[in-house]
């Protein structure tokens, strides 16, 4: 489990559990599809849509009332955009750590072939 920093709120996200691992995907796959502009809405109601979806991933993602609580009450594209650009950071950082993990686990204890035939030759 690590503690991310999003904007001044630090949460606890642990992306080798699967079922929060789950949870994250599936939020971030929501705010990409809520993301869509709808032309039937006026610019500021597309808006606090956006802003409505980021506080709903937050949500999902570490409890009810974090997204409130990491973007405070206002409705600021750019406060959800730099909440949301974080999370998806601290995502992609905490993935790559895990691939360096099994690459190296892979590497210390998968067989080499072309070694062990080497050494039995001699």
């Amino acid at each position: 489990m690590a503690t991310i920093k999003v904007l001044d709120t630090e949460l606890e996200l642990d992306l080798l559990d699967a079922d929060e691992l789950e949870k994250v995907d599936a939020a971030i796959q929501a705010v990409e599809g809520d993301a869509q502009q709808d032309p039937a809405l006026s610019q500021a109601d597309n808006m606090r849509k956006q802003v409505g979806a980021v506080r709903k991933a937050f949500d999902t993602i570490f409890g009810e009332g974090t997204g409130l609580r990491v973007m405070g009450e206002k409705n600021h594209l750019g406060v959800a955009l730099t909440a949301f650009a974080q999370l998806t950071d601290a995502v992609q950082t905490q993935r790559a750590e895990f691939e360096r993990s099994i690459s190296s686990i892979r590497a210390k204890y998968s067989p080499n072939r072309a070694q062990r035939r080497a050494a039995a030759k001699k």
